[in-house]
């Protein structure tokens, strides 16, 4: 029932009615925190609009470590609020924790902060209370406390918590300031400092140990401090029972140094390993280091901080995504742990967040799975040949558990109504089953495989059952490249290619390939370009992969391996870096995936997927398929238009779908996804009777420098400078300054003085768009300018036209879906040479006609920029030529504001008929008054263009600076006058410019739409596009 506010506050006076009556007759002591939650506070937030019968939004919690949260008020399946029932007692009360005092609303805040959610709400129904929970302390986040008999009198705080609230965004405009780090944050930072402490300790109390076996027993009893905390938390374990078993050990030892807390602990490590068959906990180095009691109990307490129970296998991963790109320096005082950023750039390490992740899964394990028999999932397999963390493989397990737990909870129901039917009888030990049958990974890192393991081991661990083995079964450490015989292998990489970690698919994962390979392989696998490879890996991957040829990516190695790995009909979904789609250069990809895959969907996400990763990103899934007309029968989805990556969650896109066989028809089989069917009419046209760019010009870029150069300066300096041009100094049609370079430098790539003498194309490379002009003065250009120049036959003036035409903007966006890019917008080379001019008949009068048009029109545009770009306009540098001053105070002023800060440029607006109020950064700072129009607009244009700094040599208030400045002709109103019509004047000639400009930018797109043929109805589609 959706109930109004009114309606809501009525039958909530009700409730209230309810309560009275149970305090008048004494039965508070009556009711426990059960009964307080079942009969005032469902009745509750059932009123407010939640639905109490849906558990995908209300749904009750068990008690946990931070005490008994009662239930969760979710949105889209995901809390919003958290509820913490107390009985009826002041909610100010506490309990004793590790013998730490925690007040319940400590613990109300430290909930909702441990599962990501930013509202707690503590309530026994007499007493409401709201908190925010990003905070260190409850009185931080404190939004309201009401007493029940306030429930009415201040309705509008009560319904902020009602579903209406929370799903309009209302709820959320009441945050705090946060003065606590998220839980992710949080937890990233004491498991690394855990690490930092660990380590130092370790190296100093066993120098013998090398760094790889150091930072190899490090990881492994974090791992299993980690793995024994969530069995605590998930009540698998006894509760506590590190935290107990240290405070006996205090206790009971004799001599700390002669019986360690180590020592204990390795007999809790051996006795979790014979109770849980984890390879984790087995006997390892690590069981016998010498590391001193304070350290291990400092490690412990910092784990102690968290419910692990409620934190995510994500953020595990992040944590090993994290620690992946460090490396181990030694130091006589000790070691550190040093992030070491090419570490992660040349193993391609970039944790995948969660939104790409559920994609993934959902849209081929979870569409594989529809209208599947237990039977059936059984055989299903799943690969991450790239697994790290295991963030794909958990998410996959998420997807199967449920797939088994509704298959179950239908078997039983079935089987309360018939017993005898047997095809409904519940599946056992699900999650055993799910580990054992379905997930497979592989890594190149041990450490990495490790965390998988561990991470997939926590989704199976249950209290009394033996795990089955993940680490070396399932999860395998190699290199899901680089496979083959010792023989074959040494003569790519010599004796030292078992440090290849090379990994033979047939021996490995026998039973799966005896059935005819993966279902489904999934993941993010490294993107490394080629020429950041070493030589033997290169020649290794040449022989080996037949898209590893020229130009390509350690991704097409593995696109190419995860397909081989496949059964014919299986389902491969990567996340990519979109170069491929239009990069000439990955033509044997673009064709290996066409002869090989039906292509299911290719799903853009854009920018900044990856912190610090600029490329955009895209999520590729295919289908393998060995039946070439099904694959060129296929139609493609396609989904753009994303406005940011996580939008993804929401379904933002854009979408439409393409014939495969397309793909085949483009030039060097072109992915043109972003050419949307609707205008594949005008793209045709537009490309029918043209050639590429690409054949008319010889291309290049400029000299190979940064812009900051100390060879760059604004003046002359010697006559070995030579003038030159950054990328901010083009646009369309027009050179803007120039500086000058000094020539000579050894360590400079200049290129050939020819490159920059007569005639040429300058284009900007960064940039929306295409900004090109035309130069024939000698100018040498930066790197990120490109440089056209023309071949036989063709005049550069005509090519200019067409590039800074709207309709070459519209194919460039529609074609190569570049509009997009925020981050660092910028135009490719390759994609420019793509570009399609059209061939002139200089035989056809009317080409020709429009050819010549289109040169002259191109005269007209460069001259008129020039000299739009030579008037300068700035009134006050204009009036300062009298020497003769005033000030404002001789007039009638008066002060707004009695602010004192410097002024960041003042705006001037007319007020009534004879006033002026002056503005800084939008407040009114002063009205001056005048007995004539000519002066007040004098002052107006003088105020509106003084520097900011002549305004800020004084201090004091900033109304009273304005009165004290010196205005130049401030008494004279024929001078007024004088300057007024100069001004006026260049304004008019800079107006009639501009309109000339707009009106041949105008006409020569008329031109170009007249050279390509397009009708009315088609340049209103491509002018509605951009």
């Amino acid at each position: 029932m959706t109930r109004t506010k009114e309606q809501a506050k009525e039958e909530i006076g009700r409730l209230i009615n309810k309560l009275e009556e149970v305090v008048r007759e004494g039965k508070e002591s009556d009711y426990s925190e059960a009964d307080v939650g079942s009969k005032f506070i469902l009745p509750l937030i059932e009123k407010l609009g939640w639905d109490i019968k849906n558990i995908d939004e209300v749904k009750e919690q068990k008690r946990t470590l931070f005490g008994p949260v009662d239930y969760s008020l979710n949105i889209d399946k995901k809390p919003k609020i958290l509820l913490e029932i107390k009985k009826f007692e002041s909610l100010d009360g506490s309990r004793i924790k590790r013998g730490k005092k925690q007040t319940y609303p400590e613990q109300a805040i430290d909930y909702a902060w441990s599962v990501k959610t930013d509202w707690a709400v503590l309530t026994n129904f007499k007493e409401t209370r709201l908190y925010y929970s990003h905070v260190k302390k409850p009185e931080e986040g404190i939004i309201f406390k009401l007493n029940f008999s306030e429930y009415l009198e201040q309705f509008d705080n009560l319904w902020l918590l009602s579903k209406e609230s929370a799903v309009s965004g209302v709820l959320d405009t009441y945050e705090k300031k946060r003065t606590r780090e998220t839980i992710d944050v949080a937890i990233l930072k004491d498991l690394h400092e855990s690490r930092i402490l660990l380590t130092n300790n370790i190296h100093l109390k066993n120098p013998e140990l090398d760094k790889n076996l150091l930072r190899e027993c490090v990881q492994k009893i974090l791992d299993r401090l980690i793995v024994m905390r969530v069995a605590e938390d998930r009540n698998i374990i006894s509760s506590d029972s590190i935290f107990k078993q240290l405070e006996t050990w205090k206790e009971t030892v004799l001599n700390k140094e002669v019986r360690t807390f180590m020592m204990d602990l390795k007999n809790t490590f051996r006795d979790f390993d014979f109770s849980y068959n984890t390879k984790l906990f087995e006997e390892h180095p690590c069981d016998d280091l010498k590391i001193d009691n304070d350290i291990i109990e400092e490690v412990i307490n910092r784990l102690y901080n968290y419910n692990f129970e409620m934190i995510s296998s994500d953020v595990l991963g992040a944590v090993y995504e994290n620690y992946i790109g460090h490396i181990l320096k030694e130091f006589e005082e000790g070691v550190e742990i040093a992030e070491d950023k090419k570490v992660r750039k040349i193993f391609g390490i970039y944790y995948t967040p969660t939104y790409v992740v559920d994609y993934i899964v959902k849209n081929t394990l979870g569409e594989v799975l529809k209208d599947k028999t237990p039977k059936e999932v059984s055989k299903i397999r799943v690969l991450d040949p790239a697994c790290g963390s295991g963030s794909f493989l958990i998410k996959a397990f998420d997807y199967l558990k449920e797939y088994y737990d509704k298959y179950n909870k239908k078997a039983r129901e079935n089987a309360r109504k018939n017993k005898s039917i047997r095809e409904w009888n519940s599946i056992p030990k699900v999650e055993r089953k799910i580990l054992t049958e379905n997930l497979f990974g592989v890594d190149l890192d041990e450490q990495a495989a490790e965390i998988a393991s561990v991470n997939l081991m926590l989704k199976g661990l249950k209290k009394g059952e033996k795990l089955p083995l993940i680490l070396g079964e399932n999860i395998k450490v190699g290199n899901s490249l680089i496979s083959g015989s010792e023989d074959e292998l040494k003569d790519y990489f010599g004796n030292s290619w078992k440090d290849k970690k090379p990994f033979n698919w047939d021996e490995e994962f026998k039973e799966v390939f005896e059935q005819g390979g993966f279902d489904i392989v999934i993941g993010n696998p490294p993107w490394i370009e080629s020429k950041k490879m070493g030589l033997q890996d290169k020649s290794y991957y040449k022989s080996n992969f037949s898209t590893m040829k020229k130009q390509y990516d350690i991704f097409n190695g593995f696109v190419e391996r995860g397909l081989k790995v496949l059964k014919d009909g299986g389902y491969l979904s990567f996340i990519l870096p979109n170069r491929f789609l239009m990069n000439p250069d990955y033509e044997k990809f673009r064709k290996f995936l066409l002869r090989n895959a039906e292509i299911v969907e290719i799903l853009d996400i854009g920018e900044n997927v990856f912190a610090s990763v600029e490329m955009p990103a895209l999520i590729v899934t295919l289908r393998k398929q060995s039946e070439e007309v099904k694959r060129n029968n296929n139609i493609i989805r396609i989904r753009t238009g994303l406005k940011k990556p996580e939008s993804i969650q929401n379904s933002d896109w854009i979408e439409y779908y393409i014939p495969q066989q397309r793909f085949w028809e483009e030039n060097k089989c072109l992915f043109s996804v972003y050419q949307q069917p609707k205008l594949d009419s005008i793209i045709k046209k537009i490309e029918v009777k043209s050639q590429n760019l690409k054949e008319l010009v010889y291309n290049a870029r400029g000299v190979e420098i940064g812009k900051r150069s100390p060879l760059i300066s604004v003046e002359r300096k010697g006559a070995n400078y030579v003038p030159f041009l950054v990328g901010e100094d083009i646009d369309r049609y027009l050179i803007r300054n120039s500086r000058y370079l000094k020539l000579g430098d050894p360590s400079v790539d200049y290129k050939s003085s020819s490159l920059y003498e007569g005639e040429k194309i300058l284009i900007r490379k960064t940039g929306t768009g295409i900004k090109a002009t035309y130069d024939n003065s000698g100018y040498y250009v930066i790197q990120v300018i490109y440089i056209l120049k023309a071949k036989v036959g063709i005049n550069l003036k005509f090519l200019l036209a067409l590039l800074n035409s709207k309709l070459m903007s519209f194919y460039y966006f529609s074609k190569f879906g570049e509009k997009s890019k925020r981050v660092f917008p910028h135009l490719r080379q390759e994609t420019l040479l793509q570009l399609p001019i059209r061939t002139i008949n200089f035989a056809n009068p009317s080409e020709k006609a429009i050819y010549d048009r289109l040169i002259a029109l191109v005269d007209v545009m460069l001259s008129t920029n020039q000299k739009l770009n030579s008037i300068h306009i700035n009134f006050y540098e204009m009036a300062r030529i009298t020497s003769e001053t005033g000030k404002l105070n001789h007039r009638h002023c008066l002060a707004l504001s009695k602010t004192k800060r410097k002024s960041s440029g003042l705006t001037v607006d007319y007020y009534e008929d004879k006033y002026l109020i002056v503005k800084d950064d939008g407040d009114n700072i002063l009205r001056i008054a005048f007995d004539n129009n000519i002066t007040k607009r004098y002052v107006k244009l003088y105020l509106e263009s003084i520097p900011a700094n002549e305004i800020n040599k004084e201090t004091g208030r900033l109304s009273t600076r304005l009165q004290h400045l010196n205005i130049h002709g401030l008494n004279n109103v024929e001078y007024q006058k004088e300057i007024l019509k100069e001004y006026d004047a260049k304004i008019k000639k800079r107006r009639d410019l501009i309109k000339l400009r707009d009106e041949t930018d105008k006409a020569i797109d008329q031109k170009v739409y007249e050279l390509y043929a397009l009708s009315e109805e088609e340049i209103e589609k491509v002018e509605k596009s951009l």
